[in-house]
């Protein structure tokens, strides 16, 4: 591995997604494999699937497809919110009801409640399901962004963009990204983000496919077709901060977890 990237070469500490994406690198150069989007190698026929990407432009609605190709898929993670869990803490009634208790809660709404159910909602949110509709949700882009509309006789137009997910590999790999930088450029500080992330066991991508986001947006009734499943099998978890710490990887054999 030294030898086929000069980045991951010494004693220092890496990490785990850019060694992924190194090794797959170096064995689709072992392999033969092609710089051509057909290419055949294992790595490819694996790893490897479709990222469409749709501009559309907010004056006329023409839409300016692309095609990419990926290893993997880099989702970011939802921003963490104190507020509700420090209003829950400080608001909260001394008297709680146990497992054991006979005695059932009040039904009455209070402020710790509201708090509590903010925080559920928050919680709601810090899944993968939730993370891959933040991924393919349409985004708009600003002025500095503005793309060349041919519907617009080429002016310069604001526009949305929404990323599908146009084919599927074999095997799905997701990076969750839990470094952030905060400040200005000349005095940014990074920093590790500790959400908690719950994904399931059986994953299914139907709604995150291209047929189907288009469909919505276009206001049709997205095609039927059989679902896109995935199984657990892997997960490569970090223990530190953003500087120093290991990896360690859970992997499933069957129906036991090493």
């Amino acid at each position: 591995m030294w030898r086929h990237a000069d980045n991951l070469a010494g004693y220092d500490q890496q990490d785990a997604h850019e060694f992924l994406i190194s090794t797959l690198n170096g064995l689709h150069k072992h392999s033969g494999g092609s710089t051509a989007a057909s290419c055949r190698c294992i790595v490819h026929q694996i790893f490897s699937g479709r990222l469409r990407s749709d501009l559309t432009c907010l004056r006329c609605g023409y839409t300016s497809t692309a095609i990419d190709p990926f290893f993997d898929i880099s989702l970011d993670l939802p921003k963490a919110r104190s507020a509700p869990r420090q209003a829950a803490g400080s608001l909260q009634q001394q008297q709680t009801v146990g497992d054991d208790s006979l005695t059932p809660p009040p039904l009455t709404t209070t402020a710790s409640d509201a708090a509590a159910a903010m925080e559920i909602e928050e919680e709601d949110e810090c899944n993968l399901h939730a993370c891959l509709r933040r991924f393919t949700q349409a985004e708009r882009l600003g002025s500095a962004e503005a793309f060349r509309c041919q519907g617009c006789n080429n002016t310069y137009q604001d526009s949305t963009k929404q990323l599908s997910m146009q084919s599927l590999p074999l095997v799905l790999c997701f990076h969750l990204k839990r470094f952030k930088q905060e400040g200005l450029a000349s005095t940014a500080s990074s920093s590790k983000i500790d959400t908690h992330i719950r994904y399931p066991f059986v994953l299914d991508m139907s709604p995150y496919a291209s047929s189907t986001i288009v469909s919505q947006r276009l206001g049709r009734e997205p095609p039927s077709a059989p679902p896109d499943l995935y199984e657990l099998f892997a997960v490569v978890d970090h223990k530190g901060k953003i500087d120093n710490g290991h990896f360690v990887c859970f992997v499933r054999h069957e129906s036991r977890w090493f």
